[in-house]
């Protein structure tokens, strides 16, 4: 997510610390709020909290709380779209999965064909079950995920490994309290709903067995002729993706893959450690370079003739 902010430095921690603690203020005081109107029997029966909340606090400006729900619900909606687009965006960059996913639009930097997808995971396995367990098969693994990644990353500052140049660094206890958040999550749902953990636990698996057949460089990748059959279907999808949907492919050399991931270390012609970007776009096909310069020329004669205009 960092190439998407500016003073990415600056920002980001002062949206984690205020954002993080406003939120937790507000959710404190919302369960205070409920556990002070309903009783323990109307807290476990209820089907929605905070309707029968308003349903007695508020009385004739009940209607006011599905108004409140729904603008969240899309809030949420929109930031979740933003950020897992980008999640797989960053992902194919990396080459881990279909390169068309990495396609990014020339003039906005939108990851049109991730969002695509993305949308259309979301709306097919909304078709799968009931809409309760659905949420509960991908909580565990979505909180499994976050607590492998914030284990991950203590036992990287712990062991001294290095790391990309522009890393943003945080107090050590930051992701060692989120990471027993998660695992606390983990361990109550497994306890609490042991069906749902263990599809959770498929999911992880069949994750984890994708990766290790058709990612891993011992496995298939070993074989020219998967290769050959890779990017052959990675050329072609890519070429469509760029028709349809006006974006131009993104990766990462090999070279910023082993910074990201700690096998090499960013150096200048000096040898020193230098601060680079994580990724170079790469635009393999002529049409694609054709496109870029024709909208370039465009945004030159449209500051032009808004110079000119300005100037009579």
């Amino acid at each position: 997510m960092t190439p998407f902010y500016d003073a990415i430095f600056r920002t980001m921690p002062m949206a984690l610390i205020f954002g993080m603690t406003g939120i937790a203020i507000i959710y404190v005081a919302m369960n205070v709020s409920y556990f002070a109107v309903l009783d323990a029997k109307m807290f476990n029966q209820s089907q929605a909290v905070a309707i029968d909340f308003a349903n007695v606090a508020l009385y004739q400006a009940r209607w006011v709380m599905p108004l409140l729900v729904g603008i969240l619900m899309v809030g949420t909606l929109n930031s979740t779209m933003f950020s897992a687009s980008r999640y797989r965006q960053a992902v194919a960059r990396a080459r881990m999965i279909p390169s068309f996913i990495s396609c990014l639009n020339p003039i906005c930097d939108s990851p049109r064909s991730a969002l695509f997808v993305h949308v259309c995971i979301a709306i097919a396995i909304s078709f799968i079950g009931d809409l309760d367990n659905l949420i509960n098969y991908v909580a565990f693994a979505q909180w499994s995920q976050r607590a492998f990644t914030m284990a991950a990353l203590v036992w990287i500052r712990f062991r001294h490994w290095e790391v990309h140049p522009e890393k943003l660094r945080m107090p050590i206890v930051m992701p060692i309290f989120f990471c027993f958040v998660c695992t606390s999550l983990i361990v109550i749902n497994t306890i609490d709903d042991f069906s749902s953990a263990a599809v959770g636990i498929g999911i992880i698996l069949g994750g984890f067995i994708f990766f290790m057949l058709f990612v891993f460089e011992k496995a298939f990748p070993r074989f020219q002729w998967y290769r050959n059959l890779t990017e052959r279907m990675n050329e072609s999808t890519t070429i469509f993706i760029q028709i349809v949907f006006n974006v131009t492919p993104e990766f990462s050399g090999m070279e910023d893959r082993d910074i990201a991931i700690g096998k090499k270390r960013a150096t200048d012609t000096d040898g020193e450690i230098t601060s680079r970007k994580s990724s170079q776009k790469i635009f393999p096909e002529d049409e694609t370079l054709k496109m870029r310069s024709m909208s370039q020329k465009t945004n030159n004669s449209e500051v032009g003739i808004r110079n000119s205009k300005t100037r009579l």
